[in-house]
């Protein structure tokens, strides 16, 4: 995919910048590695932008120790939220730093293709919400995430929507920048820390690798995805902050309100399947929630891209 020539010239200068602005942070070397994986993905995925990806990375602190890590979920009222077993990293805002704090629970294996998982997807979700993260709409001020979006009225949180779809199209997203990163393992690369981190990991080729938090609601929409005019769509949605037009797009080829609907029922079938993994159910594919999504997902491909093969 890639050739040699041209891409070690790439991954050195991002090296180095990356290096450049975390040198200045309480990093730990064997973390930072990681971090230069992880700008590298996004540089190769998100072309044109990467002034803004280094802005980003400019602003990011990253805290690994448990009771500093406490303090700061603290300090956000989060402190319960942290201790779920099932959060393993939590990212603030700083307003008045305008800057990031990422906190990643200390019983967490700091190496390997997990934690590049959740570094890509900690970071993509922050790229995917730098723009237009704050905007007025019918009386409430829209807080937004990628494609989360809280309603608040008189500060207090009334409405939200797209927290499982946003959640769904990160982890595509992101499986596709872990999968442009171990393309390059088949590259003669010449910075060592990122040859050696790339022969570390156990999946030989991206075509072996499917992200973790794969499951049946992301295979949903992964045919969906891989519409390269879709993909382009939903990239810039993301990165300019228009939730909208991703609505509207949706309301317009299945009628009106039908991206309320199948949001509602993404976020349904996500309790479902969430409440099946603890009860040791097996979550079939063919449920009424799941086919209904699944019906929704392939006539706005046929309304909107025709009956399409996809990659």
């Amino acid at each position: 995919m890639y050739n040699t020539d041209s891409i070690n010239p790439l991954i050195n200068e991002i090296v180095y910048k990356t290096n450049d602005i975390l040198s200045n942070k309480d990093i730990k070397q064997d973390i930072c590695n990681y971090v230069y994986l992880v700008t590298i993905g996004l540089v190769l995925k998100y072309k044109g932008i990467k002034d803004d990806i280094f802005s980003l990375i400019s602003k990011v602190s990253i805290v690994t120790k448990y009771n500093d890590v406490l303090k700061i979920a603290k300090r956000y009222n989060k402190d319960d939220v942290f201790k779920d077993d099932k959060v393993k990293v939590m990212t603030f805002y700083d307003k008045d730093n305008d800057s990031y704090v990422m906190c990643i629970k200390d019983d967490i294996k700091l190496e390997g293709i997990l934690f590049l998982e959740l570094l890509v997807k900690e970071f993509n979700q922050l790229l995917n919400s730098m723009n237009n993260s704050s905007n007025y709409e019918d009386g409430c001020e829209v807080k937004r995430s990628g494609l989360y979006q809280e309603y608040l009225h008189n500060d207090k949180v009334i409405k939200i929507e797209g927290n499982v779809i946003n959640e769904v199209f990160n982890i595509l997203q992101s499986e596709e920048i872990i999968k442009l990163i171990l393309d390059l393992k088949v590259c003669n690369i010449e910075c060592d820390n990122v040859r050696n981190i790339l022969n570390s990991f156990k999946v030989i080729n991206s075509d072996d690798y499917t992200y973790t938090g794969n499951n049946v609601l992301v295979n949903i929409f992964r045919r969906l995805y891989n519409i390269d005019s879709f993909k382009d769509m939903i990239t810039n949605v993301l990165l300019n902050g228009n939730v909208n037009e991703l609505k509207e797009s949706i309301d317009d080829a299945l009628g009106f309100d039908a991206y309320k609907v199948l949001d509602y029922n993404l976020t349904e079938a996500y309790i479902d399947f969430e409440e099946a993994k603890i009860s040791n159910l097996k979550v079939y594919d063919y449920t009424v929630r799941h086919c209904l999504l699944r019906d929704m997902i392939n006539l706005y491909i046929k309304k909107n891209y025709g009956e399409i093969e996809t990659t």
